[in-house]
């Protein structure tokens, strides 16, 4: 295969390879470990490295994909190379609704099963109440959790338990937050609950979450 978007392929050019890992397109694209946000049938980092999707905030998204997009966060998956919770070789780079997963004793995007780390980033969009919202995080192995700049949870060890903080936010408004994780081994997953003042105790909704920290 050829470099990355310059048209190479496998034998007779029949399967297109154009970030030349080895791996066909379609077969990425098949298993989910590549994106074609806009579909025009090239990966997404493809479209990026030629300079036909600009990518302005360099966030391996498409630009084009992005404007349109309300809801959710952004998420980045990476192998943790060279030592336990290292965010040290992005894979996959996406917009995720919820932060609601069991991967079980395997890991998404094809990722090491044992070694890998998320970050989702964006904002959290409070209800018509003020007061103090209550946050739980379901996660195995270790967590970082911010809200507003300040780092309210940070277990960065091996870990099974639910971590609770409690945070006084005003009513209808966003504050920035970054959530991480890290599964060192065994099983992995990560849930994003929250209860709001005289609200429901429930995963955060995709529509309290906005993918940037500044709509702006």
């Amino acid at each position: 295969a050829t470099g990355i978007a310059g048209g190479g392929g496998f034998a007779g050019g029949t399967e297109q390879d154009c970030n030349a890992n080895g791996v066909p397109d379609s077969c990425e694209l098949a298993a989910g470990t590549a994106s074609d946000c806009n579909g025009n049938g090239t990966l997404d980092q493809c479209d990026i490295a030629a300079g036909s999707s600009p990518d302005c905030n360099g966030n391996g998204i498409p630009d084009s994909c992005e404007e349109d997009v309300s809801e959710g966060l952004f998420a980045e998956y990476y192998a943790s190379q060279d030592g336990t919770g290292l965010f040290s070789n992005r894979m996959v780079t996406t917009i995720d609704a919820q932060i609601d997963f069991d991967w079980g004793e395997g890991a998404p995007y094809d990722l090491p099963s044992d070694a890998f780390t998320v970050a989702w980033s964006g904002s959290v969009r409070t209800t018509d109440a003020a007061g103090i919202y209550e946050f739980a995080i379901q996660v195995d192995d270790g967590v970082r959790f911010w809200i507003d700049g300040e780092l309210l949870v940070d277990v960065w060890e091996a870990n099974f338990d639910t971590q609770f903080v409690s945070v006084e936010l005003d009513a209808d408004r966003s504050y920035p937050m970054r959530l991480e994780m890290f599964e060192l081994g065994g099983s992995s997953s990560c849930r994003l609950s929250w209860t709001p003042p005289g609200g429901p105790t429930e995963i955060v909704p995709a529509s309290n979450l906005i993918p940037y920290p500044d709509r702006d």
